[in-house]
């Protein structure tokens, strides 16, 4: 179709004057600099470049189309087995002297056991040890026939729990956790332990 747009122009008359002039300019075509852009044509499937879709028409007629539409999410969001936050120890823990925890009123002249001794030849892994005294004191806690593993000092009254990172396993089957004091004093110990080869 052919536009008929106005233009004015002007021109100088004999005198040197400025006149406005009207006149018609035929447009067979916008110019493509300053046209909208209708090129291209609708997608008809919605994939990239969808097929049937071209030029800046395609893209948003395709980006229309995903938009409008769901968009499926996909993967793997649930295991059948789902885990549980603690399932607890992956043993079977034991306490102190069948079951029993402990207790002395003066167990500074010799060394006591504090667990029962693993039998099979197995060996004791120690998990916590939960001790306490009404006497300012250390306690020295080592392997049956063996040096001392660790030290613990309590103040008159207090207590204190050992829990090793890495847990602590007797290098020696059949040995057991022993304790002595550095002097007379009332002191209560709980250990737990597993055992295995």
């Amino acid at each position: 179709m052919t536009a008929r747009t106005p233009v004015e122009f002007t021109k100088q008359n004999v005198d040197g004057d400025a006149e406005r002039c009207g006149n018609e300019v035929v447009v067979t075509a916008m110019p493509a600099s300053t046209a909208p852009d209708y090129s291209g044509t609708d997608i008809t499937t919605p994939t990239a470049m969808p097929s049937g879709g071209t030029g800046i028409r395609g893209w948003l007629s395709a980006i229309w189309t995903k938009l409008n539409n769901s968009i499926a999410v996909t993967g793997s969001f649930w295991q059948t087995t789902q885990p549980t936050s603690d399932a607890g120890p992956a043993w079977t823990t034991l306490l102190g002297i069948a079951g029993v925890r402990f207790t002395s009123a003066d167990q500074s002249a010799s060394a006591a056991a504090v667990i029962t001794a693993p039998g099979g030849g197995l060996k004791a892994v120690i998990t916590d040890v939960i001790v306490s005294s009404d006497t300012a004191m250390s306690a020295d806690f080592s392997e049956e026939s063996g040096g001392v593993l660790f030290t613990i000092y309590l103040p008159a009254g207090g207590g204190a729990q050992i829990t090793p990172r890495s847990k602590l396993k007797l290098s020696v089957a059949t040995k057991r956790l022993m304790v002595q004091t550095s002097k007379a004093g009332s002191i209560a110990v709980t250990a737990l332990y597993y055992t295995e080869a």
